[in-house]
């Protein structure tokens, strides 16, 4: 039963099948996903200006008017911040999990070992992870220096972000890290206290009869 296999898991036959009958729609809904990704990352971009403003100011009562002046005030240094970041994350792509991704395959193409081949590939898809992260690391101390620092510059935010990331790399992570493993923590504790297989059950005792 395909509703029942569906509930317990994703269905590579349902998706091959669905590809084959409904062609074009996988393209499609890409391609949606693909615009609402570009208009999230300006919109988010703006946004941060008045979150972050909120936290400098943040013994006196929210007002709206407030919040949208602030955004405002600092959306176009968002704007090249998030330029700065696209940049560094096509930097990211291009020559780590790119170019030096292409060099450890070559290298790696006559080992005889599987498991060193693995294990150097693996090490370039964490570097990749571990610079990603890096960058995201430094444009959101950037966006917060940017705001704090009142009449700071994209530029000198950016600089000095990266000289406070590389300079105090150990608590910059800390301050990065805690709220993504707390982050985990709870998807953890989610995921042992929804009580799944009940759901999966019922939803599979309420699925209708093939044809």
């Amino acid at each position: 039963l395909m509703a029942k296999s569906l509930t317990a898991g994703f269905s590579l036959d349902w998706f091959t099948d669905f590809a084959f009958h409904q062609k074009g729609a996988i393209a499609h809904y890409a391609e949606v996903i693909e615009i609402l990704g570009l208009v999230a990352l300006p919109v988010n971009a703006i946004l941060a200006g008045g979150v972050l403003a909120r936290f400098r100011s943040f013994r006196e009562p929210f007002r709206l008017r407030a919040f949208f002046r602030d955004f405002g005030r600092y959306a176009w240094r968002m704007i090249w911040l998030m330029v700065i970041a696209l940049v560094a994350y096509w930097v990211v792509f291009r020559f780590v999990n790119g170019d030096f991704s292409k060099m450890v395959s070559r290298s790696t193409r006559y080992w005889m070992s599987d498991r060193a081949a693995f294990l150097a590939h693996l090490g370039v898809i964490l570097l990749v992870l571990l610079a990603l992260a890096f960058v995201n690391l430094v444009m959101d101390f950037a966006k917060v220096r940017l705001v704090m620092g009142e009449n700071a510059g994209v530029l000198e935010s950016f600089l000095a972000s990266l000289g406070f990331s590389l300079g105090r790399f150990p608590r910059a992570a800390m301050v990065y890290a805690i709220p993504s493993l707390c982050g985990i923590a709870l998807l953890g504790i989610y995921r042992l206290v929804v009580p799944w297989h009940i759901i999966h059950t019922a939803l599979g005792a309420s699925s209708p009869e093939p044809y």
